[in-house]
């Protein structure tokens, strides 16, 4: 047993086995941080959504800037410098303040202009500027318009904005959700708001997009609830199946005549956790893991093998089986310790720029996909090991096992149908598709992350044969099949 932990703590702390370590961190890193800085080029916390208000008494202008993140909370210490402008374009009066512990700037202008403009030019906190909206606001005798400069971001829809006219001023905003990425907030708010109005607010789903936005069926709709305060937050029921599908939020009346147009967005937005995953599917999934796999199979026992090293460790007497073992467990052990300290430090680079940390499921699937897979080339490799006599035999075998079940297979799987005159439509030929698939070992993190997600290709995984049980029988296939061929070799040569 000594001998079984000693081989496994060598290959634990093997050089070549940290310099893995390294470059998994290394490449993980860079990885989230890419992911990290597309999914959110302004941070909700940091940003600044800035809706003005304005209305005339007499010969007085009254503005009041009402300023959030992207989480919907107040922007407190924000400094606006914005500029009042009349019908000639002259200026009125250029204002520089900041914002109050309730997210407000407010000011009056004596002048009695009927048209006039309200726009922003700089705004920023603590010396930095902040991203968000440049918006202008225009006037013209009691008649208000909103002209939004939208920064599209990878966190599109959130951060859309539309705004009513006078007659009801209502700001419809989507936000982030500070619990989850992936859901969508929308606040209404109304910045002339009376304790007589009580806007009900009503939602549907629909897959497809609303060509009428002036147009309410109460009998189409779920009601939501009724906004009795300026500020009202709105977080429909939307689950994985929605993804793709549009969202119209109504405001309506007592009567259910519509105060604005109805608030239109695509539910879109994926979750880091997922987008890492999907961005891990190509570099990571096809060359680097079975690159971890191969190599640390051949530095820490088929080079030992074919070089004749295990032969004078076999004579002290230890057999050719438990050596086997002992380093397999060192490989497969070193692979679990390299794959989560990397995605651990992707997680928390996540975090820092999303606000929340990979879900403890999409961080078990990622884990395990990949797990299973550079175990499973390992295994292939060890399994090569106990026919190839020299050590260039098995280095060039699983070079080629690199290329024909990473980056050749989809090419190789395709010509397969196409020489069985498969049709590339239809259930059978998806299915067809899925078990050429299975046979390697770099599909299977992708195999378990569609049976996760429920779909594959275009169709239901549970259609196509994807559950529980045929996830898991390929998992184990890799896992044990490969080791066990090369235990029960190895032992018949003992």
């Amino acid at each position: 047993m000594n001998g079984l932990l000693y081989d496994i703590k060598r290959t634990l702390f093997g050089k070549f086995t940290i310099i893995l370590i390294v470059l998994l961190v290394l490449i993980m890193g860079l990885t989230a941080y890419g992911v990290g800085v597309s999914s959110d080029k302004a941070q909700p916390a940091n940003t600044a959504i800035v809706m003005p208000y304005l209305n005339q008494t007499g010969d007085c202008i009254h503005v009041s800037d009402y300023v959030i993140n992207g989480y919907g909370n107040p922007v407190s210490g924000l400094h606006i410098k914005s500029s009042l402008m009349n019908a000639t374009h002259s200026p009125i009066t250029n204002n520089a303040g900041t914002t109050n512990s309730a997210g407000y700037l407010n000011f009056t202008v004596k002048n009695s202009s009927k048209i006039f403009t309200y726009s922003y030019y700089q705004y920023y906190r603590s010396g930095l500027e902040l991203p968000g909206y440049s918006n202008t606001m225009a006037y013209s005798n009691g008649n208000l318009s909103l002209i939004t400069s939208y920064g599209y971001s990878f966190a599109y829809p959130f951060y859309l904005i539309q705004f009513s006219d006078n007659k009801y001023p209502l700001y419809l905003v989507n936000l982030k959700d500070t619990s989850n990425p992936a859901l969508v907030s929308t606040m209404v708010y109304n910045p002339n708001y009376t304790s007589s109005d009580h806007p009900q607010i009503y939602y549907n789903i629909s897959s497809n997009q609303n060509t009428n936005p002036f147009n309410f069926n109460k009998a189409n709709t779920t009601h939501y609830g009724t906004a009795v305060s300026n500020k009202f937050i709105i977080k429909p029921s939307l689950t994985t199946s929605d993804y793709g599908k549009y969202v119209n939020i109504y405001a309506v009346n007592k009567t259910y005549s519509m105060l604005t147009p109805a608030f239109q967005y695509q539910y879109t937005y994926l979750k880091p956790g997922v987008v890492l995953q999907k961005e891990l599917a190509s570099f990571f999934g096809i060359l680097l893991i079975p690159i971890m796999g191969i190599f640390s199979a051949y530095f820490y026992y088929s080079k030992d093998k074919t070089s004749g090293v295990l032969e004078s460790i076999i004579s002290k007497p230890i057999t050719k089986g438990r050596i086997m073992i002992s380093r397999f467990a060192g490989n497969s052990t070193s692979f679990l310790i390299g794959l989560l300290i990397s995605f651990g430090l992707a997680d928390i680079i996540l975090y820092h720029y999303t606000g929340v940390f990979i879900s403890s499921k999409t961080f078990t699937v990622i884990l395990l996909g990949y797990l299973v897979e550079a175990i499973g080339f390992a295994g292939i490799v060890y399994l090569v090991s106990q026919f190839e006599k020299t050590q260039g035999q098995v280095l060039g075998t699983g070079i080629g096992l690199l290329f024909v079940l990473g980056f050749m297979w989809p090419v190789i799987t395709g010509g397969i149908l196409f020489l069985l005159h498969i049709k590339s439509t239809g259930i059978a030929y998806v299915k067809d598709f899925l078990i050429l698939d299975s046979i390697s070992p770099s599909y299977f993190p992708v195999l378990l992350a569609n049976y996760i997600l429920g779909t594959y290709s275009t169709v239901k995984a549970s259609t196509v044969g994807i559950n529980i049980y045929s996830v898991t029988a390929v998992g184990l296939v890799w896992v044990l099949v490969p080791s066990i061929l090369s235990l029960y070799f190895a032992r018949k040569r003992d």
